[in-house]
């Protein structure tokens, strides 16, 4: 929870680092030096809070995969390893290369499926965010932008992402059944 917490802090911050901006070049186009020294200390402090929410953001997601990956492995290796499981496995055609699935594709589904959740998440607070700088400027504005970001996250996951997903899939086993050839190699040159 930590970690989406960060996320929506940083979407937050990012609008008023924005609007931060503008002040300053506000200030500097007016050459108002009584507006232009308070909004570079807003600024400032915005930037000090900004700094560890955005390291956060990105720390958090890659620590919980990490965690993840350790309980999983442990999960599937018992599994593995219980009751001869993998000599059962390996005269079945149907499952290529457990042990290299095992180490590598855990590995890329938790990585993979936290890192959709964390962009959903981004996406879904960064319209939130910046949905109200909008609707304070033009609601005529907001409803265009919250359209087209709806039918653009729709299209974009809805077209994309099942042909990525099979993509995925038949990569990740070409590289197994590729790791698995150079280990036989390697196994019958010695």
């Amino acid at each position: 929870m930590l970690s989406w917490g960060a996320i929506f802090a940083f979407s937050t911050l990012n609008v008023a680092l924005n609007r931060q901006s503008g002040n300053m070049i506000s200030a500097l186009a007016a050459q108002s030096r009584e507006k232009l020294v308070p909004a570079v200390l807003t600024f400032l402090g915005v930037l000090l809070v900004y700094i560890p929410v955005a390291a956060a953001k990105e720390y958090l997601p890659k620590q919980l995969a990490l965690y993840w990956r350790r309980w999983m492995t442990r999960r599937f290796l018992g599994e593995y390893f219980s009751d001869r499981s993998y000599y059962n496995i390996s005269g079945n055609s149907q499952i290529d290369n457990p042990d290299q699935r095992i180490a590598q594709d855990i590995d890329t589904f938790t990585t993979e499926s936290l890192t959709v959740l964390t962009v959903v998440l981004d996406t879904i607070s960064g319209l939130m965010a910046t949905s109200v700088a909008i609707w304070l400027i033009s609601k005529e504005l907001f409803v265009v932008v919250l359209i087209y970001g709806i039918l653009g996250n729709l299209i974009g996951f809805g077209f994309f992402g099942r042909r990525l997903t099979r993509l995925n899939f038949l990569k990740f086993k070409k590289e197994a059944d590729f790791r698995f050839g150079l280990i036989r190699i390697g196994e019958n040159a010695g």
